[in-house]
């Protein structure tokens, strides 16, 4: 048996094994020394402008056999398609966009009849599993309960553009940072509010703004609650040190910007989440709710929307995309099947 060790530097990785070590140490290592690279946590690689993306592709182009593992993907995302395709070797970013997309003038889209050979092409040389029934095995016991989502709408003074009787739209991002600003102190009230109405719980806050972060916290402590703000600021120790007593239970509440603390952590513990504002980002989203909505989570998740009934509409964008995330990826998993059934039956 190899058992794998955590190094920092190559020279604590010279005899053959399984060394594991992080993204800010990685290029400290020559890829020629090994004969396979696991990348975990792999969303990492649709960040198109990401240094540690262009960073990991490159290092590794050479190296025999690599594996890209994501628990949390996000199969919308063009970008983290054609990323990992690239990494993999299976081909570049820009001979996928060309062969199965095309652009609008705003955005990419997979083109109409490319979507069945793309995600039979896909399946050559991608796994994608949701549940032990896409195995063919059964569901019972394994999967977490859904989450609750609950849309909690405040009343706020929306501001009024110029011209305009009321406020009528959010506009781009200019209108949404607006909005958001104007529509601050209601919803702090309002998570105050979910709160105090199950104290006994520990509680996730995610905001976006640090206003939005420093208000609720000084009105949580205020209001009798353990309640920390993990800022981009801290130092990692720092961070690192809040973030557990939060697992461990030494804190109650947690806030924090998806950026900051909503990738790769486990909060099982914790079955009560509030977005005090949302972006139009399904990534970010569906990231934060997978803290606490993930394997080994007994309890149904309460996820609560904080938004003015103008910012609804960016709640309803975020529900539109997840719909589409979620007919992606099943039918990345029938062409999985098929390609299976047709490799056994070729076998038989």
């Amino acid at each position: 048996d190899v058992e794998a060790r955590y190094v920092r530097a190559p020279e604590q990785a010279t005899a053959p094994g399984v060394y594991v070590t992080n993204y800010e140490m990685a290029p400290r290592f020559d890829s020629a020394d090994f004969g396979a690279v696991v990348v975990d946590e792999s969303s990492i690689l649709a960040h198109p402008d990401s240094k540690t993306r262009q960073q990991l592709t490159g290092q590794w182009a050479r190296t025999p056999y690599r594996l890209a593992c994501s628990a949390t993907p996000v199969p919308n995302n063009i970008e983290e398609l054609t990323r990992h395709a690239e990494f993999l070797g299976v081909c570049t970013s820009a001979e996928m966009r060309a062969t199965y997309f095309v652009n609008d003038g705003k955005d990419w889209r997979l083109k109409g009849h490319a979507a069945g050979p793309m995600f039979r092409w896909m399946a050559s040389w991608a796994v994608a599993l949701r549940t032990p029934s896409d195995l063919g095995w059964p569901d019972a016991g394994h999967l977490p309960p859904r989450p609750r989502i609950v849309a909690d709408l405040v009343d706020a003074d929306v501001p009024v553009g110029d011209g305009e009787l009321f406020a009528a739209g959010l506009g781009g991002i200019g209108g949404r940072a607006k909005t958001r600003r104007a529509t601050l102190a209601p919803r702090v009230r309002r998570a105050v509010e979910l709160v105090n109405a199950e104290p006994r719980e520990p509680w996730i806050v995610w905001t976006g703004l640090n206003d939005e972060a420093r208000q609720v916290t000084a009105d949580l402590t205020a209001a009798g609650f353990d309640a920390v703000n993990v800022e981009g600021s801290w130092s990692p120790e720092a961070k690192a040190e809040a973030i557990e007593a939060f697992a461990d239970g030494g804190v109650k509440i947690l806030v924090s910007k998806i950026s900051i603390c909503g990738f790769g952590l486990n909060f099982q513990h914790c079955a009560r989440m509030i977005f005090l504002g949302m972006n139009d980002s399904f990534a970010q989203y569906y990231q934060a709710v997978r803290r606490c909505y993930r394997y080994g989570q007994p309890r149904v998740v309460d996820v609560h929307l904080v938004l003015s009934e103008l910012e609804f509409a960016i709640a309803a964008n975020v529900a539109r995309k997840e719909r589409e995330a979620e007919r992606t990826i099943s039918r990345l998993v029938d062409a999985m099947r098929d390609t299976w059934l047709a490799e056994e039956r070729e076998a038989a």
